[in-house]
């Protein structure tokens, strides 16, 4: 048997220091490991991360580094590509509608913009015809006062004719007493037009009778009958006092 040859304490210290050089050395090796995944996520190329590696090499042999993850770069730019495209041919179809509605509004503008100026022109229009009107109107009204004026100026009111003198008697009344008034060829030439009677005036008596009104068909008559009278302040006639007036207010009731 060979005898055991005794380590001496010389080689302690030269065993330790071995150790501390391993455990640097595998401290290095992760170093550069967790360099390595930095250096591919940051997008190094594999080629200089392998001249990294070679660089950093020790000589105690490092645990194999996992499988590199996959490249998730290209199905990440795929799947932004198509979110693009869905958004883009979103936004087109949006665009697109918009434009439409664009154009359908503007249509619909100018066809309100037509039809207000056809309304504005039709307003314009009606309101000259409702001036023509309105000043036709005002002229018909002339005439009509006219009309009436001038029949006015045929109507002789007499005030005493007694009530109980029946409608259908008034005619022969009104002739006898213009024969009263003129004389006879001239009260036959008299042409009355119409025979009616008026509300009593406001300060008419009680129990008064009602003006009778003659209208005569021409005014020469009219003006022979109040010459005739125009010296009597109150005319008697068949027990009747009368009293004659010329009727050239719209308001009889005087």
């Amino acid at each position: 048997m060979g005898r055991k040859t005794k380590k001496s304490k010389a080689d302690k210290p030269s065993m330790s220091k071995n150790i501390g050089d391993l455990w640097r050395q595998a401290q290095r090796a992760e170093e550069v490991k967790m360099a390595a995944y930095a250096d591919f996520a940051s997008d190094i190329s594999e080629e200089l991360l392998d001249e990294a590696v070679e660089e950093q090499v020790l000589p105690l042999q490092a645990p194999k580094p996992p499988p590199a993850p996959p490249d998730t770069a290209p199905v990440t730019t795929a799947i932004l590509k198509d979110l693009l495209a869905g958004l883009q041919h979103t936004l087109q179809a949006d665009v697109a509608q918009i434009r439409q509605d664009l154009r359908g509004l503007t249509g619909r503008m100018a066809t309100l913009e037509q039809n207000t100026s056809l309304n504005a022109k039709h307003i314009a229009q009606l309101q000259q015809t409702v001036g023509e009107l309105t000043q036709q109107e005002v002229k018909m009204e002339q005439r009509l006062s006219a009309a009436e004026d001038h029949r006015r100026s045929l109507n002789l009111k007499v005030r005493g004719i007694t009530e109980n003198t029946a409608g259908a008697e008034l005619p022969i009344l009104a002739r006898r007493l213009l024969h009263a008034l003129l004389p006879p060829k001239q009260a036959k030439a008299v042409e009355i037009k119409g025979l009616f009677r008026i509300p009593k005036p406001v300060k008419a008596q009680a129990g008064a009778p009602r003006d009778l009104i003659i209208l005569f068909q021409r005014s020469k008559d009219k003006i022979e009958v109040l010459n005739a009278v125009r010296n009597h302040s109150s005319y008697s006639f068949e027990s009747m006092a009368l009293s004659f007036f010329t009727d050239l207010l719209r308001n009889t009731l005087t």
